[in-house]
This record gives C-alpha cells, sequence and structure tokens, in this order.
C-alpha cells in the first residue's frame, strides 16, 4: 500500500477513522503526529456518526483529508464542508465502486495540487473528477400535472417554494396544499394562503414533514381534495454553526425536515406522484464556512431523490443559489454580505423562469444548479480546462466556463502599437476590428468557441480613446447562451460604466460558393492606394488597400493585401487571432471611406459579420450600399480570395459621419463621382451613381464600366447614347478618363476640360449671363464659370431636350458646388482644380 502524499514530496502521516478491519488503517501513522484525516464512510454509519465527524474535524484543523465512501450520501458536503471551512486543509473525497474495494491512495494524487478533489473510481481503477457542466435547457417536455391534481409543497407559504409553487399552479391549473409546522390560525398563515389563492387554489394543513403518523394523517385528507400527484420539497432548517460547534441534536433538527421529511412523503405518496421537485441550495454542492450541516442535509437530500428517479417519476433537485426579496438569504440578512463576497442574487422572476425551462427539458438531468454569478471556490469545478492564454483576456475576473467570463487588458502604445497606426484627429482610437476581436476572445473564454466565427448585431457605441503616455484598461463580459454569447465591451474612463461595444459572438453561416469573376490581379509587393494620408486616415500596418477597380458612392471593388504574419502586440503578451489579421478586416471596412471622401465616416455597427477563413495573401472587396440617410450609410461588404473564396462577409455595416473632410485641392479624379454622387444627395437632388475610369471612346469604355457595375447587358442606341434595361446610362470622356452616370431616372452628364481662354465666345448670350452670375456668386474665376455653363448645357442635352431653355443659378454652396435650373431640370455643377476639369449632372425634377 503506497503513502498518499499531499503534494509533490510531501509525505503526510495519517490518523485514520474506519470501522474496525478496514484497508485504510494499513496507511495508519506508526510515528509522528499526524497531519492528515483519513475517514471511510460506511452504510452503516448514520446522522449521528456523520455529526460526530464534522465536530472532529473542526476541533482538529488536519491538513489533509482523504474520505472514502461508497456512495454515503454525507460523504460529498462533509468533504465540501471542510475545504471550505478549513483553509489550509486539501480534501480529496474518493467514490469506490464497492465499500471494501481498496485502492492506493497515492493513485488519487492530483499533481496540480488542488485543494478539493472529488473522484469517483471504476471498478477497473479508472478515476473521474466530479464536475458541473453548463448545458442550454431543451423544449417539449410537458409538466406532469393537471387542473384539479394536487401538488403537496412544504417550506413554508411565504419563501421561494410558496413563490414557485404559486407559478407552478398558474402554468398547470393543480391544486396547492402547502404542509408547515405552524398553525393554520396563525395570522401570518392566513394572510399568506389569502394571498396565494388569488394566483391558485390553496389549502394549508398544519404537519411537522418528520413526523410519519402526523403525515399519514394529512395525506388522507389531501386526498379528500384531489388525486395527490406532485411534491414540492422546500423544507429546510439553517442554523448556522461552524463545524466545531456541530452535535447530534443540531444535526439532526437540520436534517430532519429535509431529509427525513422526504422519506417519510415519499413512503406516504410516493406510489401516486408523477412529478418531484426538490429544493436544494447550492451551499450543498459548494460548501459554505459555518454552513455544514445545511451543506450536508441539502447533498443528503440530493442524493436521495437521484435515487429515487429511477422509480419514473419525473425527479429533478433545483440546487438554488441566493434569491432576492425572498428565500433564506432574506431570512438570515445574508444577501449584502453575500454580494460583497460576489454572489450575485437571482430574481424572483428569474428563478421562477429558470425552474419552468427545466420542467419543459425532456433532457434535463435530475440535479441542477440554478445559479446567478457567484464567486469560484475549489469545491464548485464547472467543466472546462485552464482558459486559453489570449491577448484581451489575459486576466480573467469571473471566469464559469460554459456560463460567463468577465476578463481585463491593459492597453497602451507600448504593448498595442497598432493604435499608433489608428489615429482620429491626432488621438489613438481602438479599431472596431480589434474590439471584435477582443469580443471573439472573450466568448472563447467563457466557452462559446466556434471552428468559425461570426458577430451579430454589432455596436459600436463610443470610441475607446487611449492617451498618449497613458493606459486604457478594458473590461469584457461574456455570458453564454447556448452555443452564443453576449459581449460587452467597456474601458475605465467611467469606472466601466457604459458599454462601448456590444455584439452577440455565434458560430459563422454556412459560407457561399466561390465568386466567379473575371479580376485583373494586382501584385503582392504594389503600394497602398495614395488615397492614404487625406481620404484614408489610416497608417502603417493599416494601409492595406492597394487599388480600386471600380469606386463610386454606393460601389466598391478593390484589391486589399493581408499580413498574418504581421506584428499587433508587444512580445510579451499573446499573438494569437481567432478572426485573423485585423488589418484585413479594417481594409475591408475603410475602402468604403472613399465612397464619401468629403466626411470622416466610421463604423458604428453591423448586422452581422461572418469570418469562414482567416485573411492571408491578395483579396478583393466587393461592397454595395444598401441604404442610406443624411449621416449614416450602410453596405454589404464581402471579402474574397484572389480565387474567389469566400473569407468575410458584413451583413448591413453601418457608417456613420462625424465630421466634415477638408479637400484643400478637391477630389482626385476617382473620387469626383462619390464626392457629387453625395454631395447631390446632400443638396435634396435624386441619388444618381457616378464613377470615373482610365479609358476611351474607342476602346468603348464607358460601356464596358457600365455592365460590369449593373450586371445588364449595355448597347448604344443609333444617335450612340449608352443604354441597358436596368438603369439610364450617360457618359462623358475627358482626354483618357471617362464620367459614367447611373441613375433610376433620365440623366446627362458631362465632364470638361477648362480651356486656357474659356468659353466665353462659345456661350450664347443669356449662357454669358448666367457664366457671370455664376462667376460673381463663385468670386471670380470666369474661365471655370463659362465652363462651368457650357457644361451644364451639355449635360442637359444629353437629356434630349435640344430647345434652349435659359440656365438660372438656383445656389452655390460652401465647397463650391453649384445648383442651376433649366426648366424642371437641375444641374449640379463643379469645378475640380487638381484635375482639373468641371463636371456636370443634369436630372429631370418634377414641380
Amino acid at each position: 500500500m503506497g503513502t498518499l502524499r499531499g503534494r509533490p514530496g510531501d509525505e503526510v502521516a495519517w490518523e485514520v477513522l474506519a470501522p474496525d478491519g478496514h484497508w485504510l488503517h494499513e496507511i495508519a501513522a506508526s510515528e509522528g503526529e499526524p497531519r492528515g484525516l483519513a475517514i471511510a464512510l460506511v452504510a452503516e454509519h448514520g446522522p449521528d456518526h456523520v455529526a460526530d465527524l464534522l465536530a472532529r474535524l473542526g476541533r482538529a484543523a488536519p491538513a489533509e483529508l482523504l474520505v472514502v465512501h461508497a456512495g454515503h450520501p454525507a460523504a460529498a458536503g462533509l468533504a465540501r464542508s471542510a475545504a471550505v471551512e478549513l483553509d489550509r486543509c486539501r480534501v480529496v473525497v474518493v467514490e469506490v465502486p464497492e465499500q471494501d474495494h481498496r485502492f492506493d491512495p497515492a493513485d488519487v494524487a492530483d499533481p496540480a495540487g488542488d485543494r478539493y478533489l472529488d473522484v469517483a473510481l471504476t471498478a477497473d481503477g479508472a478515476l473521474h473528477r466530479r464536475v458541473e457542466r453548463a448545458r442550454t435547457p431543451g423544449e417539449g417536455a410537458e409538466i406532469p400535472l393537471g387542473r384539479g391534481e394536487v401538488c403537496l409543497v412544504t417550506g413554508g407559504v411565504h419563501g421561494i417554494s410558496a413563490y414557485a409553487a404559486a407559478a407552478l399552479a398558474e402554468r398547470t391549473g393543480c391544486s396547492l396544499v402547502f404542509l408547515g409546522r405552524t398553525r393554520a390560525d396563525a395570522p401570518e398563515v392566513r394572510t399568506a394562503v389569502r394571498e396565494l389563492s388569488g394566483r391558485a387554489d390553496v389549502h394549508y394543513l398544519a404537519c411537522d414533514v418528520g413526523d410519519e403518523s402526523a403525515v399519514h394523517r394529512v395525506v388522507a385528507r389531501v386526498r379528500e381534495i384531489g388525486d395527490v400527484r406532485g411534491l414540492l420539497h422546500g423544507a429546510g432548517v439553517n442554523e448556522p454553526t461552524l463545524l466545531g460547534g456541530v452535535t447530534r441534536d443540531s444535526f439532526a433538527r437540520t436534517l430532519r425536515p429535509k431529509v427525513r421529511g422526504l422519506r417519510v412523503l415519499l413512503d406516504a405518496v410516493g406510489a401516486d406522484l408523477r412529478l418531484v421537485l426538490g429544493f436544494g441550495s447550492i451551499i450543498g454542492r459548494q460548501g459554505l464556512s459555518g454552513q455544514a450541516e445545511y451543506c450536508v442535509a441539502n447533498d443528503w437530500m440530493r442524493v436521495e431523490l437521484e435515487r429515487w428517479a429511477h422509480h419514473g417519476c419525473r425527479t429533478h433537485v433545483l440546487e438554488w443559489s441566493l434569491w432576492s426579496g425572498i428565500g433564506m438569504g432574506v431570512r438570515l440578512d445574508v444577501v449584502d454580505s453575500l454580494r460583497r463576497r460576489g454572489v450575485e442574487p437571482i430574481g424572483p422572476r428569474d428563478g421562477v423562469a429558470a425552474m419552468l425551462d427545466v420542467l419543459a427539458d425532456p433532457e434535463a438531468p435530475v440535479s441542477v444548479l440554478v445559479t446567478s454569478r457567484f464567486p469560484t471556490t475549489p469545491t464548485l469545478s464547472i467543466t472546462g480546462g485552464p482558459p486559453r492564454w489570449l491577448r484581451f483576456a489575459e486576466e480573467p475576473r469571473v471566469l464559469v466556463p460554459g456560463v460567463e467570463a468577465v476578463v481585463e487588458a491593459e492597453l497602451s502604445l507600448g504593448s498595442d502599437p497598432y493604435l499608433d497606426d489608428h489615429r482620429i484627429e491626432g488621438s489613438p482610437v481602438l479599431p472596431a476590428v480589434v474590439g471584435m476581436e477582443a469580443m471573439a476572445q472573450a466568448a472563447a473564454t467563457a466557452g462559446a468557441a466556434h471552428e468559425r466565427w461570426a458577430l451579430t448585431d454589432l455596436e459600436f457605441r463610443t470610441p475607446v480613446v487611449v492617451e498618449q503616455n497613458r493606459s486604457r484598461r478594458l473590461r469584457l463580459a461574456a455570458l453564454v447562451d447556448g452555443g452564443a454569447a453576449e459581449v460587452a465591451l467597456r474601458d475605465d474612463t467611467d469606472d466601466f460604466g457604459t458599454d462601448r461595444f456590444t455584439g452577440r459572438v455565434v458560430a459563422a453561416a454556412t459560407p457561399p460558393g466561390p465568386r466567379d469573376e473575371a479580376e485583373v490581379a494586382v501584385s503582392a509587393d504594389d503600394a497602398p492606394t495614395s488615397h492614404y494620408g487625406n481620404t484614408l486616415f489610416h497608417r502603417g500596418r493599416f494601409r492595406r488597400v492597394l487599388r480600386y477597380d471600380q469606386l463610386s458612392a454606393f460601389r466598391v471593388r478593390a484589391w486589399i493585401r493581408a499580413d498574418p504574419r504581421a506584428r499587433w502586440f508587444s512580445d510579451f503578451h499573446s499573438g494569437d487571432l481567432l478572426l485573423g489579421d485585423p488589418g484585413a478586416h479594417d481594409a475591408a471596412l475603410h475602402a468604403l471611406l472613399a465612397c464619401v471622401p468629403h466626411r470622416r465616416a466610421l463604423p458604428v455597427g453591423a448586422d452581422r459579420v461572418d469570418v469562414w477563413c482567416r485573411p492571408d495573401g491578395l483579396l478583393r472587396v466587393l461592397a454595395e450600399e444598401i441604404a442610406h440617410g443624411p449621416d449614416d450609410y450602410v453596405f454589404d461588404v464581402d471579402l474574397v480570395g484572389i480565387d474567389g473564396t469566400p473569407v468575410a462577409r458584413w451583413s448591413g455595416l453601418r457608417l456613420r459621419a462625424v465630421g466634415p473632410l477638408e479637400l484643400p485641392d478637391g477630389p482626385a479624379a476617382d473620387l469626383v463621382g462619390p464626392w457629387l454622387s453625395r454631395r447631390m444627395i446632400e443638396c435634396g437632388l435624386p441619388a444618381v451613381e457616378l464613377m470615373t475610369a482610365p479609358g476611351t471612346r474607342r476602346a468603348g469604355t464607358a460601356a464596358a464600366l457600365a455592365a460590369r457595375a449593373t450586371g445588364d447587358e449595355v448597347w448604344h442606341d443609333p444617335a450612340g447614347a449608352l443604354r441597358t434595361e436596368r438603369c439610364h446610362l450617360s457618359a462623358s470622356y475627358r482626354g483618357d478618363e471617362v464620367l459614367l452616370a447611373m441613375a433610376p431616372m433620365p440623366v446627362g452628364a458631362d465632364w470638361t476640360a477648362v480651356p486656357a481662354g474659356g468659353c466665353a465666345d462659345v456661350l450664347d448670350g443669356p449662357d454669358r449671363r448666367t457664366a457671370g452670375e455664376l462667376a460673381d456668386a463663385l468670386g471670380g474665376a470666369p474661365e471655370a464659370a463659362g465652363a462651368r455653363v457650357w457644361s451644364a448645357r451639355e449635360a442637359v442635352t444629353k437629356l434630349g431636350i435640344t430647345a434652349a431653355r435659359p440656365l438660372r443659378v438656383d445656389e452655390v454652396a460652401a465647397d463650391g458646388l453649384a445648383l442651376l435650373s433649366a426648366g424642371d431640370v437641375r444641374i449640379a455643377t463643379a469645378a475640380h482644380g487638381g484635375v482639373p476639369a468641371v463636371t456636370a449632372i443634369a436630372v429631370p425634377v418634377e414641380g
């Protein structure tokens, strides 16, 4: 027989408390002062023996405790009580298949040195550690109680049992018969029964459920009310005392209602029952200092009901944590003190809902721990290994695998160098995509792990700003619901009082098939687009957009470069990324900023983001606007590989303009279309999709561009104008570039270089006067004003309006956009000094 070691290299001398002839005596100390206590609990050991052992533990306070049993109902409760009350005691409790089953105690020593270890030993020597497992309730089971049938209720008419029984009666229509030791004519009982009668058919009978003869007399009276089909057993006595204060009498008082009362009731009505609910306590599962008797009594009841469940009756033990407003925690006035220790009470409505969820679950186990947040202890182990080392989950504050995690991380420009590359108006700001990575890491830590990730209902409510030379602490809370997790991200600017980012982390949807589109690939060595530094504020590792193949206010076809080897955190932190390269994900977003080149737009949310694989190499961004408002722009965005393989999809991505963006030289050539489209909308004109591209009339660039944008056949009519079934088209060439206009209504577009001598000699009298008015409104530049009027006239002509209508200057905006009109036609004109050229877009407007 080996020597049990508390820790590697630490031999323990043992005192053994076991029946004569038990094999545990072989490890008893032959010399020296015993530091360990080995106990064998056998079937013959009743409540008095257990009470003596509890008191002995309090007096001896051993450094090590070994409890061996073959299913004794007090063994685990006794061991847990010692583990939580004796601070320095390491406890191992072993359930063996038969009372005389031998094993080497050294084989159950935990190399990790856990303070509490509860294992079951099978006949073949295999060890199984007892753990709790979080589960999502199922649906479909019916509560086996009918209208008029009786459910006996113990535990009083004021507490959790009464509150839950009333809800059960409301759901099923059953009658409730309360059994209690208080006289039926006591004022508090009569008041409570009267109040409960408003919710159900309620009766009260005075009865000590531990008194067998009294119970049988009462049951005879109950059967006059109806058939007894249910039992809700919530009776209990809790007289807190430390281990050393336990006596046989005090333990018997605690055990009497909880265990003896249960046995008596089952003997009296068990054959008739279809539903048994035992109300236990988390104290029975976890232990609590000063609560050894209550712990053992509750766990003893659990064991009894788990054995009773084999009778075929629907049987559950609900082990509740603290409730708010009602229950034993309120009676003992410990709610506030337990809250300070990290115990969050269950709201009564939530408690009832949880009970009904268990009853609706056809696969629910007999024993169910129902709890709000509680502090971790060695005695209550939730299944799940140690959390993965992840950057944003480095400091777990609360961790219940499969239930919730609260994690924290300290951010600074030193530990998070990407912040220096993501400055908005000079301030380092946490990128939305990095916040999403943090949310996924919190969800994974809580137990909502997925092979492919998705985030839904994303809200980026307020920015997280990290000041220069200072740190910022993030706190993420993830609450698991099935395979999903609700996640909130907060920071310490207001002591974690405000949700900055929120969303739900779920499994990704099934990816779509590959996109089959002909593309002209770019080189991985190509430089980023020239729009960085002005329209795109991103720096360093975020500069991933290489080229735009199509760009309008409402459509993007762009190339970006992913670099999964880029370093995002310092060497002191984990570099693992669940969603892959944040730079690529951010580029899929900020490529859209060119659609609103004159305003600073930032992501504020998304309906859903699916990530099917980690971005790598050259990728395409394919985006289309699905809605817009005065300051909001909503896009669907696909990120696909060079071979068309789907990488990620943003559904309902919302951008919001938060301020103007200065364009000192006007928009670059490929931004002219997006800028003018947005400005027309902002001025109340119909939406016209405009885009520019290199090309010539000879090459048919406009037709090819329109066909690609619309996905429809495009042709030229006899007059040479572009036509398609999908929309109205107009195109204008300027040198080696083309301006294409697409709209649901007729549209005329013109793009003209400004002649060196102006256009005065080709304008008729009325148009010359209009050019003069426009020049005055613009503060000079008659050549540009004349070119605008000329271009406006060309745009009107492309609408098919050949009869000359006088042009009128309606409005000139501060940025130089001018609105003209010719009858019921409105024209937007602008000069683009950086190109240089003028544009004019004409559309008919009703009224």
